[in-house]
This record gives C-alpha cells, structure tokens and sequence, in this order.
C-alpha cells in the first residue's frame, strides 16, 4: 500500500515541479514587469512630489500673506471703528455743547426778561413813591379839607372804581396775551431745538446707513461670485459623487457576489474535506475488514487441512492415511447448519463434532488398535452401521407438548443439514436437546418440563437442564467452530469478494472526492484572491467617496454659510435702505421744521415785545386808576373817620414809602445780578460758539479721514479678495497633485504588496529599462497563467509527501530486515535453549526415573515402577508415560490400577522430584485420603524416611497419620464464629511417660 502511494506521489511529484518550473517563469516575469511599472511610477513621483512641495510652498506663502493682509484689514477695520466711535463722541460733544449754547441762550432771554420785568417793577416802585409822598402830601391837605370834600368824594371814589375795574381787566387781558405768546414762544424754541438735534441726528444716520449699504453692496457681489463657483464645484463633485457610487454599487455587487461564490467554495471544500475524511474512514474500515476476512479464511483452510485444532489421534488418523477409505471424515465435516443456530448446536453436540464417523464396527476397532499402537492416544468413532435407517429414536416430547410455546426455536436436530445416513447419528446426539431463543424462555421452559429429561439450549449456547445442571458465560461469538467450516469459508470468500469489490468503489470514490477538493481549494484560493482585489477595489472607491463626500459637505456648509450670509445682509439692506427711504423725507420736514419754527419764533417775539409794551401802558394806567381810587377811598375813610385815622394813613403811607424804598434797594440788587449774568452768559455763550465751530471742523476732518481710510479699506479688501482667489486656485492644483501623488502612492503599494504576497519578493526602485516591451512581457505573463491552469489542481504538498511515505516505506523495509533478523537471531536462540532445555531435562529426567523406582519400591515391596518419554523428535513436547505395577508383574497402564495404588504412584513421583532437589519444608494436603490402612503405613514410613532431612506438614483426617505425627494441631468452633487451635506434642509425651 504504501509502495502503491510513493508511486502516485511520484507522478504528482514531477507535475508539481513541472508547476513550479512555470510558476518560477511566471514570478520572474511578473517580479519584472512589476518592478518596472513600480519604478515608473517612483520616477513620476519624484518631479511630481517636488512640484507638490514648490506649490505647497506658493500656498503657504500666498496663505501667509493673505494673513497679514487680513491682519491689516482687521486693523484698519479696528482703526476705522475707533475714528467711528471718535466721529461719534465729538459729534455727541457738539450736540451737547449746541444744546448748553442754547439753554445758555434760553437763559440769557429769561434774565433779560427778568431785568425788564424788574426795570418795570422799579419804576412802579419810583412812581409808587411819588405817589406815596404825594398822597401824604395830599393827605395832610385832605385832612383840612375832609369835611369839605365828603359830600362829593362818594361819587368821585365811584367814578374811580369804575373806571379801575375797566383798566385792570384791559391789564389782564394784556397780561393773559403776553402769557400764551410766552408760553406758546417756549414752545416753539423747544420745537425748534428738537428739530436741529433731530435734523443733525438724521445727517449722520443717512451718512452712516449708506456707508453700511455699499459696504453690504460689496459683500453681496463677493458672495455672489463665490456661490457662483460653489454651484459649478458641486455640479462638478455631484457627477463625480454619482459615478462613483455606480462605481461602488457595481463592485460591492462583484464583491459579493464572489464573496457568496468563496462562501459557497469554502462550504464546500469542508463538505469535501469531511467526505475526504468519510471516504478513508470507509477505506480503512474496508481493508481492516478485507484483512480480517482473508485472515479468518486462512485460519480456517489451515484448520481444514492440518486439523491442528483436533486431537492428536484424530490429526494421526486422518493425515497419516491409516483409515485406507472407511473413514468418512469428523462429525463436524458432514454437517451443515446455518449460522444464526451454528453455535447453539456445537455446543449440543460438544466434543462428538471432532469425533471420526466411519463405515462400520470393524473399521473402529482397526482405527483404535492404530491408535494403541502409534501411541497417540484415544478417539471417538460413529460407525453408520450402528444407526441405520431402521434403529429408530423415540422422541423426548410430542409434538403438542411444545404448541403455543414462546421464545422455542425448534429442536436441535431439525436445525441440522446433512446426509440421511447421518440423520439418526444426527438424532441420537442432539434428541435431548431443545433450542430456544434466549436463557429467559429457556429458564421458563426447563421450569414447566422438569418432569421430562431436556437440556435447553439458547442461540449463544448456554444451557439449562431440566435435571440439573446449567452451563453459560460469555457470549462473545467464534469463528473456530468445526461445524460447517467449508461453508463458513465458501461464506467468507464471497464476503471477501464482495468487500474488494465494494474496496474498490471506495477507493476511486475517495480518488474521485480528492480531485474534486483539488480542484475546489485551487477555486477557493482563487476566489479569495479574487475578494481582496474586490475589496481593495471597493476600498479605493470608498475612499475617494468619502472625500468627496467631504469635499462636498465643505461646500455645502459654506454654501450654507454664504446663503445665510446674503439672506442676512439683504434683510439688513433692506431696513437700511426702509431707514434711509424713511430719513430722507424726514431731513426735509426737519429742515422745514426748523426754518419754520425760526419764522414763527420771531414773529412771536416781536408780537411778544408789543404785548409787553401794552401792558406796561396798561399796568400805569390801571396803578393810577387804583392809586386814584385809593386815594379817593382813603380820603373817604379819613374824611369818614376822625382825624385820628388820617395820621395813621399817614403813618402806613410812611410806613409803605419805607417798604416802596427797601422793594428798590431789592430790585436795584436784583437788577445788577442779572446784569452780571447776562454778560457772563454772553461771554460764555461766545466761547462755546468758538469751541462749536472748533468742534464743526473737528468732526468734518473726522469725516474726511473717515472717507479717506474706508477708501483704503476697500482697496485693501479687494486685494486681500485677490489674493484669496490666487490662493483658491493654487489650492484646487495643489488638490490635483495631491489625489495624483496618492493615486501613484497607492498604485504603487498595490504592486508591492501584490508581489509581496504572491511571491514574497520586495520591490526597489531601479533605473527604467526603455528597451523593454511591456506588451510581449504581458503576454508571456498571460500565456504562463493560462498553461499554469491548464495543469489543473497541483499538489503542492506531493514532495513533502512523498519523502515523508518513502521515507516511511524506507523505514519499513529496514523494519522488515530487522525483523527478519531478529528472527533469524531468535531461531538460533530457541536451537541453543531449546539444546540445553532437552540436556538438562534428560539430566534430570533420569534422576527423577531412579528416584520414581526406588520410592515405589518403597511401598510396594515387589513393585515395578519406569518412567518414559513417549516417541517425539523433541523430548520437550513428547509426553512422561508412567509405568507402575505395585506386584511385580508386566508393567501396564495407570489406568488399570486402584486408587490407592493410583494415590502412592503419584506421591512416589512426587518424592522422586523432591529428591532431585530437596528443600527443608514440604507440605501434603490430605494425599492419603485415598489411602487404606495397609496403605497409610507405607505412606507413613516414607514420610518418617524423609523426614530426617525435611520437615512435612500433613492436613489430613486419618487417624494413622496423625498417630505418627511428632505434633498435632487442630482446628475447632467451640462457640459460632469463633475459631480455636488445640495442639499436642506427641513427642513430650512420650518423654514424660
């Protein structure tokens, strides 16, 4: 088998190094056209890399000054916001210092007032004195004339009242007029101040709103132009995103479809692999069965033909050609059964299947007289006269004796196939003998037919007797029965038949699946190769999705950002331009506003003025009417009262000059204040409309540099715009390089792991062989792949096989040697043992003869003993034949002798042995039971002779021997359980007597 394997191997062998020879072509020229393509791809990564690096460096530089120009942006913005805020405050401080000009001025106009009103109360004050003296001048005069002037004084007094009751209410309405022109004037001042701070307010906010609106107006351009490039870019990524997942979709589904096509293989090399397994399992198995078949088969034929598992006598009988014909063969050779009752009916037959079936009486006595004369002991013999036809056997049952019976096969007998001249043999040897299925039946049947004498045999042949006894163990089957032997091995040659030929199918079927797994572990490999380049495939597309996934997220987002961005700074210009729509007819009415507030103030000034001059006339003309009326009531009460009361008028009218004189003195102060703040107020007044004008040139240089520097913002912006789409630009290059540099990277590191996995040799770079035809090298590559697959599955592993069953195969044949050999050696070994076993055992033997002659004549007096080796080539196999005649006469058989004489004869053997080699102790379990008295004394004697140098221990129930024994010890059960030695010395006694 294992020359047959080396064999094969060979052949696989010399198709794997021709796979090999072609795979080592086909790595050198792949290792080549790799190597070229790798180096090509280095060499056009080197200017390409230093190009990267050079715009990489352009991006940074242009990055770097973008950001000191967005720096410089951001600090003018900074500056621009600050001279903003500082436009703001001085025009503030301008507001406020217009507003303390004009409450300055509001004040001036109220103290002047104030001085006119006071004026005017001192030169009432001043007539108010006059009047005073010249009431108390008039006063003294009416005192002489009171009494005169009473008569006509009542109608003069109402005169006055009437005509100071028409004056005073001309007063008040004058002095109600001059009111509401005062009131209605502040009014309108206040009017008029609220319309130039609001007219001011306006300026600025329109100024400050379209300054806002064309920095938006800007803005809105810039975003426009870039959501104009987002828009192509994403229209641009959009199609790429698209061919991409095409792309993606179609190898995902490459992918797994060879993914479900690897999966499939895979399940299938271990379906495969496990039916490999199966099928060398089956073959296994069938060739130990086939081998245990043929040896079963041999082991039979020899028995067949040596008869080596039957007696000597019957091997003698049938070898040596003694029988000259009679003899029709053993019992076992003429019977047939089938197998399921084979065992039963050998064990039913037992040892009468090995015994010899002949023609007639004679021929028995003949063959036992051989046998006496060879020497090779004793057979049994069947004549066929004895059991003619006509002998008749009477059946142990009857046949309703069995009816209804379960488990009961049938009778032995009937189970037998053989010659009618056999069938009454056949019925006498098994007619008691009853074959059931299994011990159960048997136990019940024996129970119900005791009264009949029946041995129940089962299928695996145990027995139960229904008159005593019971035989059973084991139930192991054998196939070195002796009853149908030929039959069983006319069996076992068409089981071995079949068994080959079902080897057979085995074996190709197990050929057959080991191609087939070839054949699928190359597919299987394939496939795998085939999913790492799906999955790179997948891989690489994956990750140019992502990026541009990427890519347009970033867009997206910034798209977001300058949409959100234009949303927002239209809404903003959108209220900016509602405020200016809304500020610019608010300037006009403002200014109307304020040139009309201007109009009417003074207008209502000069109107203010008449009033005012009105009622000073009108308050003089009511004081002389009340002065009057007062002197004429005054006249009344003094010409009314007594004198006494003129002279305290003239005391309150002194008392009145007194306090008409300190009201002057107030006024007089008074007056000279608002002199003083007047002119301090004129004086301040004039200096904040210089620090106004100062403020007014203030803020137009702030405008001016304000404009100035918003100018050169805008001009620094748009150069900071350029140079944001310079860089924009060197960065999409810079992108382009980039995606080539890794496209090459990547392509290159394919080719390297590609040709490192396959073949595990490392790519380097070198110098690019122009000379070589990439084309002509591509197809010697595809012709080697295609004659590598046209060789089919290859065993790889063949050569390691291979040296592993030669050397197997090798390592048996010197086993084969060796034990050879050693069988040889061994040979020799038993010749030289077996040489000196045979010297020593004829050394000894003769011994032990001198010694048996010499002890049987030591109990029987005329006794003959010998000792012989039957004949043999070896002594060592040839039987000890004992001849023993305790009278003397011609020396017979053992057999011939009583049981005593049987009883000494062995116990002289023994002696005769013991005294080759004595040793100081020897012990006798109850030999001389069989013994007489007469006997018992011989025994006696040899043991008192042999004891001198021996001491014997008997265990016997004979009197004599115990009489003659030295000690005596005994074993007794006084009580239940437990167990007494008693002993006696016969030997003290005997001294003390």
């Amino acid at each position: 088998e294992i020359e047959k394997n080396v064999n094969s191997l060979k052949r696989q062998v010399r198709k794997a190094q021709r796979y090999q020879e072609f795979r080592a072509a086909l790595k050198e020229k792949e290792v080549r056209l790799a190597t070229h393509e790798f180096s090509r791809i280095k060499h056009e990564l080197e200017p390409l890399l230093e190009e990267l690096h050079q715009t990489q460096d352009v991006r940074i530089k242009l990055t770097s000054e973008f950001g000191e120009k967005e720096s410089q942006i951001e600090e003018a913005r900074r500056k621009l916001l600050e001279m903003e805020r500082s436009l703001s405050d001085e025009q503030r401080k301008l507001n406020e210092l217009s507003q303390a000009i004009q409450k300055k001025e509001e004040k001036i106009l109220v103290d002047r007032e104030r001085k006119r009103a006071l004026e005017e109360a001192r030169a009432r004050l001043i007539l108010s004195q006059e009047e005073v003296e010249q009431k108390l001048a008039r006063n003294q005069d009416e005192i002489n004339r009171t009494k005169e002037l009473l008569q006509g004084l009542f109608e003069q007094i109402q005169v006055a009242e009437n005509e100071f009751q028409e004056k005073n209410a001309a007063l008040k309405a004058i002095e109600f007029r001059v009111h509401e022109k005062n009131s209605k004037l502040k009014t309108i001042e206040s009017q008029r101040l609220q319309a130039v701070e609001g007219l001011s307010e306006s300026k600025k906010e329109e100024e400050r709103l379209r300054t806002q609106l064309e920095n938006i107006a800007a803005r809105l351009g810039t975003i426009d132009k870039e959501l104009h490039e987002n828009a192509l870019l994403q229209q641009i990524r959009e199609e790429k995103l698209t061919s991409l997942q095409e792309a993606r979709a179609s190898k995902e589904v490459r992918l797994r479809e060879v993914s479900e096509q690897l999966k499939a293989a895979a399940a299938e090399v271990e379906s495969l692999e496990q039916a490999k397994e199966k099928a060398r399992e089956r073959v296994f198995r069938r060739r130990s069965e086939l081998q245990t078949l043929k040896e079963r088969i041999e082991l039979l034929k020899r028995f067949i033909e040596s008869y080596e598992d039957h007696p000597e006598s019957v091997q003698h009988l049938l070898l040596h050609g003694h029988l000259n014909g009679g003899c029709k063969g053993t019992l076992a050779e003429n019977l047939s059964v089938e197998s399921r009752y084979r065992r039963a009916v050998e064990t039913a037959i037992g040892e009468a299947a090995v015994s010899l079936v002949v023609e007639g009486t004679d021929q028995a006595l003949q063959c036992i007289e051989i046998l006496r004369t060879d020497e090779k002991g004793t057979a049994t013999f069947f004549p066929l006269d004895r059991f003619a036809e006509g002998v008749k056997v009477e059946p142990v049952l009857k046949n309703g004796d069995l009816k209804g019976a379960s488990g009961v096969i049938d009778w032995a007998y009937n189970l037998v196939k053989c010659s009618p001249s056999y069938r009454n043999l056949i019925r006498s040897l098994l007619n008691e003998y009853l074959v059931v299925k299994d011990l159960q039946t048997a136990k019940v049947q024996a129970e119900r037919l005791r009264d009949k004498r029946i041995n129940f045999i089962t299928l695996d042949g145990e027995v139960i007797t229904t008159w005593g006894p019971i035989k059973g163990g084991g139930s192991g089957a054998s196939d070195t029965g002796v009853i149908g032997r030929k039959a069983l091995v006319e069996e076992l040659e068409a089981q071995t038949k079949n068994e080959f030929a079902q080897l057979e199918i085995d074996e190709k079927e197990q050929h057959d699946v080991d191609e087939r797994l070839q054949k699928m572990v190359a597919r299987k490999h394939e496939l795998e190769k085939m999913v790492k380049a799906a999955e790179l495939e997948v891989r690489d597309v994956e990750v140019e999705l992502a990026q541009v996934n990427f890519e347009s997220r970033k867009d997206q987002e910034r798209r977001e950002r300058l949409t959100n961005e234009k949303d927002e700074l239209g809404r903003t210009r959108q209220e900016l331009e509602q405020r200016l729509a809304g500020i610019s007819p608010s300037l006009t009415d403002l200014a109307g506003d304020k040139s009309r507030f201007d109009s009417e103030f003074e207008r209502i000034s000069a109107a203010l003025v008449d009033l005012e001059r009105e009622v000073a006339e009108a308050r003089e003309v009511a004081q002389e009417s009340r002065l009057k009326l007062a002197d004429l009531k005054g006249e009344e009460r003094h010409l009314q009262e007594n004198l006494g009361r003129l002279t305290e008028q003239s005391k309150e009218l002194q008392s009145a000059l007194q306090k008409l004189q300190a009201e002057m003195e107030t006024n007089q102060t008074e007056t000279e204040q608002l002199e003083t703040q007047i002119s301090e107020n004129t004086t301040s007044i004039q200096g904040d409309w210089d620090r106004h004008k100062e403020l007014e040139t203030q803020v137009h240089e702030l405008e001016r540099t304000y404009l100035e520097n918003k100018e050169v913002l805008d001009a620094k912006e748009k150069v900071v715009r350029d140079l944001r789409n310079k860089r924009e630009t060197v960065s999409e290059a810079l992108h382009g390089m980039e995606l080539r540099v890794a496209e090459l990277k990547l392509n290159a590191e394919k080719i390297k792991e590609r040709i490192k996995e396959e073949y595990g040799y490392e790519i380097r770079v070198e110098a690019i062989d122009e000379a070589l035809d990439v084309d002509a090298l591509s197809d010697e590559i595809r012709r080697l792949k295609e004659r590598l697959e046209a060789m089919g599955p290859v065993n790889l592993l063949a050569l390691k096989e291979f040296e592993k069953e030669k050397s197997r195969l090798d390592f048996l044949l010197a086993q084969r040697e060796d034990l050879l050999q050693a069988e040889a050696n061994l040979n020799n070994t038993i010749k030289v043992i077996n040489k000196t076993a045979r010297e020593q055992f004829l050394e000894v033997f003769e011994k032990v003869k001198k010694n048996f002659a010499d002890v049987f004549k030591g109990f029987f007096e005329k006794g003959v003993a010998n000792l012989r080796l039957a004949e043999n080539d070896d002594p060592l196999e040839a039987e000890v034949v004992i001849e023993a005649d305790p009278k003397g006469r011609r020396i017979s058989a053992l057999t011939l002798l009583s049981g005593g004489e049987k009883t000494l004869t062995a116990i002289s053997l023994l002696f005769a042995i013991y005294l080759v080699k004595p040793s100081p102790f020897c012990i006798l379990d109850e030999v001389d039971a069989p013994l007489d008295d007469a006997n018992i004394t011989c025994f006696v004697k040899a043991i008192r002779d042999f004891s001198k140098d021996t001491q014997f221990i008997v265990i016997t129930h004979n009197k004599l021997t115990m009489q003659a024994s030295d000690s005596l010890y005994g074993i007794t059960m006084e009580d239940e359980g437990v167990s007494k030695v008693v002993s006696v010395d016969f030997k003290n006694m005997v001294l003390e007597k």
